[in-house]
């Protein structure tokens, strides 16, 4: 019977060649990494309505995105004599709003395992939606027990079509 012996990567190259690198593994990776970072793009841009012009506001301060906070987009969009309210593409009721942010908010805490990791409603309100309307996201965020509420508007010489 014939030995096995060990042979080592450098006895098949020879002393003085350099290993092989190899492309089309680091290619499948760039692609893969090249279409999560286009889908989570494209989940951020949906979640605002472009048809909203949001107000002004003087002493508008810019807020810092919290990486470790969860958030939920109402759309509040005046349609001439009512509102609209709608989560992501989702229209919903005032009621149905309600709903929808309890479902978020222990969607969040779920995937907090355990963490009291923040959980912040941002209201998109149209300029010409009255007041009336907005007291009803509050009410229905007040219910769902969120106390994290931020307003959208637009900082003063911001472009007033589409915003923040």
């Amino acid at each position: 019977m014939a030995k096995k012996r060990k042979v080592s990567i450098l006895a098949y190259m020879g002393d003085d060649e350099d290993p092989e690198f190899q492309i089309a593994p680091m290619i499948d990776i760039l692609l893969v990494l090249l279409i999560f970072f286009m889908s989570i793009t494209s989940k951020e841009v949906m979640l605002r309505d472009r048809e909203i012009q949001l107000a002004n506001a003087d002493n508008a301060e810019q807020k810092k995105k919290e990486t470790d906070s969860g958030e939920c987009v109402v759309n509040v969009k005046w349609t001439g004599f009512n509102s609209t309210f709608s989560v992501g593409e989702q229209e919903c009721s005032v009621y149905e709003l309600g709903l929808l942010l309890e479902q978020k908010k222990k969607l969040h805490e779920t995937a907090s395992r355990g963490r009291k990791l923040p959980f912040r409603v941002i209201v998109r309100a149209d300029r010409e939606v009255q007041w009336r309307f907005l007291q009803d996201v509050l009410k229905a965020c007040a219910g769902a027990e969120i106390n994290n509420i931020t307003y959208a508007v637009l900082q003063e010489g911001a472009y007033a079509k589409g915003g923040t």
